[in-house]
């Protein structure tokens, strides 16, 4: 009969971080902390197209744009 370990005796594992994941966690607080901070309203003008919309939205649209072409082009070099 196979014996359970006693959930009292169990060590609490230490989360171990590696310095990557640590810059990836500064870059994204950095990041919405930038964002947060700017909620004025800008026109974007592309090509004969003009748009009015929150400049937060426009810079979260911009990091999910450059995410995906960075996942991207990590997939296309493996």
């Amino acid at each position: 009969m196979a014996s359970t370990p006693d959930p009292r005796t169990r060590k609490a594992s230490a989360v171990r971080l590696s310095p990557r994941q640590i810059l990836l966690l500064v870059i994204l607080v950095v990041t919405a902390v930038f964002i947060g901070q700017n909620r004025d309203r800008v026109t974007i003008n592309l090509f004969a197209i003009n748009v009015t919309a929150p400049l937060w939205m426009t810079l979260g649209i911009m990091v999910a744009l450059g995410l995906l072409i960075g996942l991207l082009l990590r997939r296309r070099g493996r």
